[in-house]
């Protein structure tokens, strides 16, 4: 369930950390409490239906995450607009994350013949 950009409450079969940070943003859950989650939340979906976008993102779930590790005053936040992620955005985090990357590929390719030399 999308709450905040593409940050989503989701069941996550991978881990059983919950309460941990394991996201930059979404809220995993084990598959149960996602189910129950999912069919606790209106609107009820017909048979078959997997998801819905209401026409008005607005007037949507609000969902209030608790980040722990920070001071109590500090403790909410809405870091990103409601609805889903603008795609000129999202594309230029991605362009950004490859460049960031590519850095850090490089800086440890030249690293490695000089950690080669010293040994």
């Amino acid at each position: 369930m999308l709450f905040q950009g593409h940050n989503a409450l989701h069941g996550a079969y991978w881990h059983d950390q919950f309460g941990k940070r394991r996201s930059h943003g979404c809220v995993n859950l084990a598959p149960l409490d996602a189910r129950w989650l999912f069919e606790w939340v209106a609107p009820a979906l017909p048979a078959g239906w997997t998801g819905y976008l209401p026409a008005d993102l607005e007037r949507s779930v609000v969902v209030h995450v608790r980040d722990s590790s920070l001071p109590p005053d500090q403790a909410f936040f809405q870091e990103r607009p409601i609805g889903p992620p603008d795609p000129e955005e999202e594309k230029r985090r991605q362009e950004e994350a490859d460049e960031r990357r590519a850095e850090a590929a490089a800086t440890a390719a030249e690293a490695v013949p000089a950690a080669s030399a010293a040994g």
